[in-house]
C-alpha cells in the first residue's frame, strides 16, 4: 500500500473516531464546486497533499521531510454559533497533533499553520496545515540489477604477479 494511502487511512480513522467531522475525503476543491459535487455532510474535512518534497535514498526508499498535509475543514454558513466552529477546529487539532503512523509511513504530525479561507459561498472554510516526514518504501522491492560480462579476459601469470604472491 502506498504511503499516501496509509496517510489517508490514518487521517480518516483518527477523525472519524474522534467524531469531529462527518465527511472525510481527498481534496478536489469541493467547496468551490459544491453545486456540482455529490452531497456531503458538515462539518467536513478534505485532505490535500500540499507539499511533498521527495528525495531518494537507497534501495528505492523515498523520504519527504517537511511535507505539508493540509486539511480544508468546512462548516455550513448558516451555523449561528461560532463557538461550535472553534470547538470543532480544536477537536481536529487534538485528534491529529503528535500522531504518527505505526508502520512508519509518516512521522509525528505538527500543526504549523491555520487560516480562514474566506472565498466561498454558503460555507465557512478553514485550512489547517500539519508538517511531517513521509517515508515511501513502495519501490524498495524493485531490484534493478544488470548483468554485464567483462569486456576482456584477463590472464595473470606468476611472473606478472606481485612479489608476495610469487612462489619461492
Amino acid at each position: 500500500m502506498s504511503a499516501k494511502r496509509k496517510i489517508y487511512d490514518a487521517f480518516n480513522t483518527l477523525l472519524k473516531e474522534s467524531g469531529v467531522v462527518k465527511t472525510f475525503k481527498l481534496f478536489n476543491n469541493q467547496y468551490n464546486n459544491e453545486p456540482t459535487e455529490k452531497t456531503f455532510l458538515y462539518p467536513s474535512a478534505f485532505l490535500e497533499f500540499a507539499s511533498v518534497p521527495y528525495i531518494t535514498r537507497t534501495d528505492g526508499v523515498q523520504i519527504a521531510e517537511g511535507s505539508i498535509l493540509r486539511l480544508h475543514i468546512g462548516f455550513e454558513s448558516l451555523e449561528d454559533n461560532d463557538l461550535d466552529v472553534l470547538d470543532t477546529l480544536e477537536g481536529v487539532f487534538l485528534a491529529l497533533q503528535g500522531q504518527e503512523h505505526t508502520e512508519g509511513a509518516f512521522g509525528a504530525l505538527k500543526r504549523v499553520n491555520e487560516a480562514q479561507d474566506v472565498d466561498h459561498d454558503r460555507v465557512q472554510v478553514w485550512q489547517m496545515d500539519f508538517e511531517t516526514t513521509i517515508c515511501d518504501d513502495g519501490a524498495a522491492h524493485i531490484k534493478k540489477l544488470v548483468k554485464v560480462d567483462a569486456p576482456h579476459t584477463l590472464e595473470i601469470t606468476v611472473d606478472a604477479a606481485a612479489p608476495f604472491l610469487q612462489q619461492s
